[in-house]
C-alpha cells in the first residue's frame, strides 16, 4: 500500500483516501512537538506511533546511565563517610545494605551522645534517599528493557527477525 501511495504522489497524483488516513490527531501532533519532531503533512498515526516510540526508548537510556553513576558515587561516598569498606565487586543493593548495618551499630553505641545521634540519624535519611534513589532508577531500567523487548517483538513480527 505505501508502494502505491508512493508511486501515487511521485505521479502527482494524490490518492482518494490520502487526506482521510493521514490526519493526525491534535494529541500526537503535541507529543510530537513535544519530542522535537517536525510534523509533516504526509505523516501517518502509524508512522508518528512509531517515532513518538523510537524517540522515548532513545531519550530514556541516556539519564539513567548517568543517574546511575551518580548515585553509585554517592553511595560509595556515604560508605566512606560512615568508615565502611566495601569491594569492588559489590553491588549497589549490597552496599546499602551494609551501610545500613554499620549505621544501626554506630547508632547502638552512640546512644547517650545526642550529636553524635543527630549525625548518624542524617546518614541514615541519606542512606534512605539513597535507597529510593535506587529503586527509581531499577524501575527506569525495568520499563526500559520493557520497551526494548516490545520492539524486537514488533520487529520480529514486522521483519521475520
Amino acid at each position: 500500500m505505501t508502494t502505491e501511495i508512493n508511486a501515487a504522489k511521485s505521479a502527482g497524483m494524490t490518492p482518494a483516501f490520502a487526506d482521510f488516513s493521514n490526519e493526525l490527531s491534535e494529541e500526537t501532533k503535541i507529543e510530537l512537538q513535544e519530542l522535537g519532531v517536525t510534523v509533516t503533512a504526509d505523516m501517518t498515526e502509524a508512522e508518528a506511533a512509531e517515532i513518538i516510540e523510537a524517540k522515548e526508548v532513545q531519550e530514556e537510556p541516556e539519564p539513567q546511565s548517568v543517574m546511575a553513576v551518580a548515585l553509585n558515587t554517592d553511595i560509595k561516598n556515604l560508605a566512606a563517610v560512615v568508615g565502611l569498606a566495601y569491594e569492588s565487586t559489590d553491588t549497589p543493593d549490597e552496599i546499602l545494605a551494609a551501610i545500613a548495618d554499620e549505621l544501626e551499630a554506630q547508632i547502638d553505641e552512640a546512644e547517650n551522645n545526642p550529636q553524635a545521634l543527630s549525625t548518624l540519624m542524617g546518614y541514615f535519611h541519606q542512606l534512605s534517599s539513597l535507597d529510593a534513589q535506587l529503586d527509581e532508577i531499577k524501575h527506569g531500567e525495568t520499563k526500559l528493557f520493557s520497551a526494548m523487548d516490545m520492539m524486537a517483538h514488533k520487529n520480529r513480527e514486522e521483519f521475520g527477525f
